[in-house]
């Protein structure tokens, strides 16, 4: 019978350079005339059991010396881009280009792997800035004005749009390129495993893929959780642990939207929240393109937390339970968009939760 076949990403090849570029980084010291530290040396001899005098020289470094999250970060790069040629594009003197649905919590990992990848690119990155892991209460000005100064020269831009940010309309009226950032996928997670410890486990590439989770269950998954997940020692314990993190569970996470029956105004509504949100994880619409909210607002009542965690867990969408200030003690639930994000920024009582 016949080996079954799997189809290899078109962006396989150009995620394998980007890992390449990773591993000489950080596994190959820039001065030839480096002298292997004694750790260095341990593991040379662990792996090869042969003694080197120079470490630098070796070509391909062993992975352990990436960190797991710039590799998985590099891969999507590579699929978000698909080909070296957007880069090259993205390159050209005056281009204007724009990664958007960024994580935050991705935003300064990627920005690292773009100054590794692409040492020597003559872009100006325009990122928000970020403190304690957020984003800051200005990041929406301060990068509408980065941008508007960039018009000023002619080096070519690279823009990160993460969630819950806009871009200017005088930047959006010019239509530039436009690049989603690729979610985690069955075929990212597969790359990140050929290329990691675990790839001389891999004996059936079908198989793996086929164990792997559904992608609009990873697509929901973090970058370290991915990660921590597949942090185990045999390929079979980190799929055990990857599908045990993203099995859901519909009696350990409460009630469920899809479980709901019935066609009442506020369930219509939080229905069509959700299907907003999907488009936006499927990359069909941008975070800044969803005009649909859900904001539940009155004095404590049982029932209110019945309507945005169900619809939050239906999708993984974001669910805002904000703290409240000034000894309000009203409950406000919330699911919110980036257009509602202003408008409640001006109620002191919704402040902490943005």
């Amino acid at each position: 019978m016949p080996n079954s076949k799997i189809n290899t990403p078109a962006w396989n090849d150009f995620a394998s350079t980007l890992i390449e570029r990773l591993r000489h980084h950080h596994g190959a010291p820039s001065d030839a005339s480096h002298t292997p530290s004694d750790l260095d040396e341990l593991f040379t001899k662990f792996e090869s059991g042969k003694d080197v005098e120079r470490f630098g020289q070796v070509t391909r470094s062993p992975l352990r010396y990436v960190p797991a999250r710039q590799v998985l970060i590099a891969i999507r790069l590579a699929a978000t881009f698909k080909s070296p040629t957007a880069i090259d594009i993205a390159l050209q003197c005056g281009a204007l280009t724009v990664v958007r649905d960024i994580g935050v919590v991705d935003l300064t990992i990627l920005k690292d792997v773009l100054s590794i990848c692409f040492p020597r690119a003559p872009w100006q990155i325009l990122a928000p800035d970020i403190v304690d892991g957020a984003l800051s209460k200005n990041a929406q000005a301060r990068l509408a004005s980065a941008i508007t100064d960039s018009f000023d020269l002619i080096e070519p831009v690279l823009i990160m749009q993460t969630h819950g940010l806009s871009l200017p309309k005088h930047l959006t009226a010019m239509v530039p390129p436009v690049f989603p950032m690729a979610p985690i996928c069955g075929d990212v997670l597969a790359t990140l495993l050929h290329s990691g410890h675990l790839s001389d486990q891999i004996t059936d590439p079908v198989a793996l893929r086929a164990a792997l989770p559904h992608d609009d269950v990873l697509s929901g998954l973090e970058t370290v959780t991915a990660c921590a997940a597949l942090r185990a020692p045999t390929l079979q314990d980190a799929l055990i642990k990857l599908n045990a993190i993203t099995k859901r569970d519909v009696h350990s996470t409460g009630p469920r939207l899809e479980d709901m029956t019935g066609d009442t105004l506020a369930l219509s509504a939080a229905r069509r929240i959700v299907d907003d949100l999907k488009l936006w994880k499927a990359g069909k619409a941008g975070w800044d393109e969803i005009s649909r909210s859900l904001l539940l607002y009155g004095p404590p009542a049982p029932e209110k937390p019945i309507w945005p965690v169900p619809s939050a867990t239906a999708r993984g969408s974001p669910l805002s339970t904000p703290a409240l200030a000034h000894g309000n003690r009203r409950d406000i639930w919330a699911i919110c968009c980036a257009r509602c994000g202003p408008v409640l920024l001006k109620h002191d009582a919704m402040r902490p939760a943005f």
